[in-house]
């Protein structure tokens, strides 16, 4: 065998199908090496997606590849670029083969971005090698292809955290996250937005959403509005919908019960199944039971989040999209203990 490294997934693959695998990638051009699909793993191996996604998902996990992502055309398939994160789309892209320029909001990322996996050796990629089998691969519209996004995390080849990208600047964020603590605020307006600007932020720092603050609904003004802009079917996307709301309150005392009503209602009237509640002191303990609450009768979740936790999962370069993630899941049970202290989940 070549490459020995495959010896390790002898447990959860047959000697046949791993020596099989062996003399595929063995038989690769050098630069197909750096190319390596889910859609052409099962072609060659004579084997499901759903068993190459897997075989591939083992391969990273054991440090023989390294996945990746690429941008292709929406209207040919054509590989367009290699993409440094997930959101690297500029305002305008080309693509050499139908030789024209598209614009962002043409693409669908779930689609038209996908996944890609290299063997773990030296040799250089080049934009626009090659182009998929757009017949192939497009053959309903519904279809969702091998080497997509959307198909890569439903079978576990993409995590949620994926999905946040921490800022390069950490010590600035958190000296701004610490002096809303200790800041004296000459308006209560001037106090509100130093909070809300800082979770905007936050949001914005993940690549499948986009939020604003300056957001009003005829009935109420709302801190903030998030659109989730990358929505992959399954899972934690399905739940949160295509847009939700975030409550801020930057006070000294402790939370009201009152403000989850109110974010409640804002929610219910717009159809929202999830919103967020961050604020400077850490809620009651009887918010966790009000959320669950609102959890089993409504079948909406409202996840609180304190100043105090931002700043420490801003230190210890945590992510933002397994702290929601975990929050999530927290208040569907109702967790008296954090998932994190257990560790089962980040965040």
């Amino acid at each position: 065998m070549f490459y020995s490294q495959l010896l390790a997934l002898e447990r959860s693959f047959s000697e046949e199908f791993i020596n099989k695998a062996d003399r595929y990638f063995l038989g690769l051009p050098c630069n197909a090496k750096k190319e390596i699909a889910i859609s052409r793993v099962a072609t060659h191996l004579q084997c499901s997606y759903v068993e190459s996604a897997n075989f591939l998902k083992a391969c990273t996990e054991i440090n023989f590849m390294h996945k990746y992502f690429v941008l292709c055309c929406p209207e040919c398939g054509h590989i367009i670029k290699r993409l440094d994160a997930i959101d690297d789309i500029k305002s305008t892209e080309y693509c050499s083969r139908c030789e024209k320029e598209l614009e962002e909001n043409e693409f669908d990322s779930a689609q038209d971005i996908e996944i890609r996996f290299e063997i773990i050796e030296d040799a250089p990629f080049e934009d626009g090698q090659h182009c998929i089998d757009s017949k192939k691969m497009r053959e309903s519209a519904d279809a969702v292809r091998p080497d997509s996004l959307q198909f890569a995390w439903e079978h576990g080849l993409l995590e949620i955290g994926e999905f946040y990208s921490v800022p390069d600047d950490e010590s600035d964020w958190i000296a701004r996250a610490e002096a809303i603590t200790t800041t004296q605020y000459t308006s209560s307006t001037e106090q509100g937005n130093a909070l809300e600007n800082l979770t905007r932020d936050l949001f914005n720092q993940c690549t499948c959403f986009k939020a604003t603050s300056e957001f009003k609904t005829e009935l109420n003004q709302i801190d903030g509005l998030v659109i989730v802009n990358r929505y992959l079917k399954g899972n934690f996307f399905d739940e949160i919908g295509s847009s939700f709301y975030v409550e801020c309150k930057n006070e000294k005392s402790t939370p009201k019960n009152a403000y989850i009503s109110k974010l409640l209602d804002v929610m219910g009237r717009a159809g929202c199944p999830f919103g967020v509640f961050v604020s400077k002191k850490s809620a009651p303990k009887t918010f966790r039971d009000i959320c669950h609450d609102i959890y089993l009768a409504h079948k909406r979740v409202i996840i609180c989040i304190s100043l105090s936790e931002i700043i420490e999962m801003l230190k210890n370069q945590e992510n933002f999209m397994d702290l929601l993630h975990r929050k999530y899941i927290e208040v569907q049970h109702n967790a008296n203990k954090n998932l994190k202290e257990l560790g089962i989940m980040q965040g």
